[in-house]
C-alpha cells in the first residue's frame, strides 16, 4: 500500500513506513448519542448526496481524535484543551499527504465534505464537495509547486439551505512534515449579483461531464500507476535475473576451473597418500620392533615395574613385579588399591598421589618376605611432556643392606678402636669437621669433644700463633700434595700446659657421604725433650762433646 509506505528498495522489497496515520472521518465524539442522530438528521436534510460516516467509522478514529474528541470526567491538559477548542472553534480544516489522503480532520470541517457512492475513501479531492474539487485540485498542485500557500475564494457551496461562498486556503507542511498539506475552509456571506450567480443552477450535463471524466481520469491513473509500478517491478525483476544468471555463469566458470583445480589436488594428494603410507608402514615396523623390544626388555630386567594410569590403575607391568602384588593378566585396568601386596607400603596410594599432584619422586625402603626393596614412585610423562599417571619401580637391595650392616658394625670396631687408642688419635673430615678424638687425646689436651667440634676450633685453642702452619700442612694433605704428615709441634693443654707433640697423620679415603678424611695419631715427646735438654745442661757443665 503506497499510502502507507515509501519504497526504498524495489528490487528487495524494501519499504519505509510513512509518518501518516490510518484514521477514519472523524465526527463530534463529543456529543451524546441523541446528538449524533439529531446531527445526522440534520445533515440528511442538508444534502441527499452527503453521507456522514456513521458507527464503524466513529470506531475508526485514531490515538490524537479518541484522545482529544473523548468526553472526560476530567478537564483534559492544557496543549489537548487548545486543539480541542481549536478543532470545534478554530476555522474547518484537514491535514493531507502527498496522495491527498485525508490524515486528520478538525471537529468542524465534516460540512465540507460528502462520501460518494462505491468503496469507502480517505482521498480529500473524492471527499470534498464537487463545487470544490476543481478548485482544490488547483491549489494543492500550485502549493506542491511553489512551496507557499495558495487561496482559492468565491466558490459556490452546494451543501447549505442558503447561498454562501466558500474560500480554500492551502500551505504546504515544509520542512515540519515533508508531503502534507494543510487545507483551510472558510464561508463568505454573497452580496449583490454574486447572490445570484451562486444560487445559479449549475449546468447538470456539463456537471455530469465532469464527474464521468474525473472518474476515468482517476482509473486511468490508478492503471497506470499500477502498471508503471508493475513495469518497473518487472525491470529490475529481469534486470535482477540477468544479474543472477551472470552471477551463475561466472561461479560455474569458476565452479569448473576449481574441479580442474581440485582433480589435480587429488592427485597430488594421492601421490602423498602412497608416500605417506609407505612411511606409516616404515612406522608401524618400527614401531613393532620397539614394541619387542620393550617386552624383552622388560621380561629381562630384574627391576620390578608397575605402570599406573592416572587414576592409579595398572596398565603395564614388568614379570618380576608379579610376585609382589599377585598379578594376573586379568589385573590390568584394575585398581593397584584392589590389590593384596606382599609388600610392608601402608603408604604407596598416599604416595602416588603425592607424587600425581606434585610431580616430586619418593624414595622409600621397605622388607618384602626376608628381601629389602627400594621402592621408587616417579610421575609418568609421555613424549609431548603430559602426566599421564605414575610408575612404581622395587630394587633388590638386599645385599646393599647386608653389606651396609657390615659396614656399620666395621665402622663401629673403627671408633672404638679410635676412641680407645692408648695414644691420642683425631679423626677429621676435608670440611673441617672433627668427627672423633680418642679418650687418651681428651686425657692428654684437656679439651673434650664438644670443645673441639672442628679442627679450626682445635688449631685456635692448642696451636695459638702457629695455627698457621699446622693448617698449611693439613691442607697440604687434603689436596694429595703428600700422601703422609710427621711433624712436630708445641700445643697448649685447656689448663695452660705446654706440651711437645709428633703428629703423624693421612688421609685414607673418603666417607660414605663422599668427603675426604684424615686420620692424626700423637706422641707426647715432652718429657723425652726435658730429659734431652737437661742432658744437654749436664754436657754443657761439664762441657763435653755432645
Amino acid at each position: 500500500d503506497t499510502a502507507l509506505f515509501d519504497m526504498l528498495d524495489r528490487k528487495h522489497r524494501i519499504y519505509r513506513q510513512r509518518s501518516s496515520q490510518r484514521v477514519g472521518i472523524p465526527i463530534a465524539s463529543g456529543l451524546v448519542d441523541g446528538a449524533v442522530h439529531r446531527a445526522l438528521q440534520r445533515e440528511k436534510l442538508k444534502s441527499n448526496a452527503t453521507a456522514l460516516p456513521g458507527r464503524a467509522f466513529a470506531d475508526l478514529e485514531t490515538p490524537d481524535v479518541a484522545r482529544y474528541g473523548a468526553v472526560t470526567e476530567h478537564m483534559p491538559p492544557p496543549n489537548a484543551l487548545h486543539l480541542r477548542l481549536l478543532g470545534r472553534w478554530g476555522p474547518p480544516s484537514a491535514v493531507v499527504n502527498a496522495d491527498y489522503d485525508i490524515v486528520h480532520l478538525s471537529e468542524n470541517a465534516s460540512r465540507f465534505l460528502q462520501f460518494p457512492e462505491g468503496e469507502p475513501t480517505r482521498n480529500i479531492l473524492r471527499l470534498a464537495q464537487p463545487a470544490l474539487r476543481v478548485g482544490l485540485r488547483a491549489a494543492l498542485l500550485a502549493a506542491e509547486e511553489r512551496g507557499e500557500l495558495v487561496e482559492v475564494l468565491g466558490r459556490a457551496g452546494e451543501n447549505a439551505s442558503e447561498p454562501e461562498m466558500l474560500n480554500l486556503r492551502v500551505a504546504p507542511a515544509g520542512e515540519l512534515a515533508p508531503g502534507h498539506f494543510l487545507i483551510l475552509f472558510g464561508v463568505d456571506e454573497p452580496r449583490g449579483a454574486q447572490i445570484v450567480q451562486a444560487v445559479a443552477p449549475l449546468d447538470i450535463q456539463a456537471q455530469a461531464v465532469v464527474q464521468q471524466l474525473e472518474q476515468q481520469l482517476a482509473r486511468a491513473s490508478s492503471r497506470l500507476r499500477e502498471t508503471v509500478e508493475k513495469y518497473e517491478v518487472s525491470s529490475e525483476e529481469l534486470k535482477s535475473g540477468n544479474e543472477e544468471l551472470q552471477a551463475m555463469n561466472e561461479e560455474l566458470r569458476s565452479a569448473g576451473e576449481e574441479l580442474e583445480t581440485g582433480r589435480e589436488e587429488v592427485q597430488s594428494v594421492n601421490e602423498e597418500l602412497t608416500t605417506l603410507n609407505a612411511e606409516f608402514k616404515e612406522r608401524v615396523e618400527d614401531l613393532s620392533r620397539a614394541n619387542s623390544d620393550l617386552q624383552n626388555l622388560m621380561s629381562a630386567t630384574q627391576i620390578a615395574t608397575v605402570f599406573l594410569d592416572r587414576k592409579l590403575q595398572i596398565t603395564r607391568y614388568t614379570p618380576s613385579a608379579a610376585p609382589l602384588f599377585n598379578l594376573i593378566a586379568g589385573d590390568v585396568g584394575r585398581p593397584l588399591s584392589d590389590l593384596k601386596q606382599r609388600l610392608d607400603y601402608p603408604e604407596l596410594i598416599a604416595d602416588a598421589e603425592q607424587v600425581l599432584r606434585k610431580l616430586i619422586p619418593v624414595e622409600r625402603e621397605m622388607r618384602a618376605d626376608n628381601r629389602w626393596l627400594l621402592a621408587r614412585v616417579l610421575p609418568y610423562r609421555t613424549v609431548e611432556d603430559y602426566i599421564a599417571g605414575v610408575v612404581l619401580t622395587f630394587i633388590d637391595i638386599t645385599d646393599r643392606k647386608s653389606f651396609e650392616v657390615s659396614l656399620k658394625a666395621s665402622e663401629e670396631q673403627f671408633r672404638r678402636a679410635i676412641e680407645d687408642a692408648p695414644i691420642p688419635v683425631i679423626m677429621q673430615a676435608e670440611d673441617g669437621q672433627v668427627l672423633q678424638i680418642s679418650k687418651a687425646w681428651t686425657e692428654l689436651t684437656g679439651f673434650r669433644p664438644e670443645d673441639v667440634p672442628t679442627f679450626e676450633a682445635w688449631l685456635n685453642h692448642a696451636y695459638g700463633p702457629g695455627a698457621n702452619v699446622v693448617r698449611e700442612h693439613m691442607q697440604r694433605l687434603f689436596r694429595g700434595e703428600v700422601s703422609a704428615l710427621n711433624a712436630e709441634f708445641d700445643i697448649k693443654t685447656r689448663d695452660g700446659t705446654a706440651r711437645h707433640w709428633v703428629f703423624s697423620a693421612s688421609a685414607p679415603g673418603k666417607l660414605r657421604d663422599g668427603r675426604r678424611f684424615i686420620v692424626g695419631m700423637a706422641s707426647d715427646i715432652t718429657e723425652r725433650r726435658l730429659a734431652e735438654e737437661q742432658l744437654r745442661a749436664s754436657l754443657e757443665r761439664l762441657k763435653l762433646p755432645p
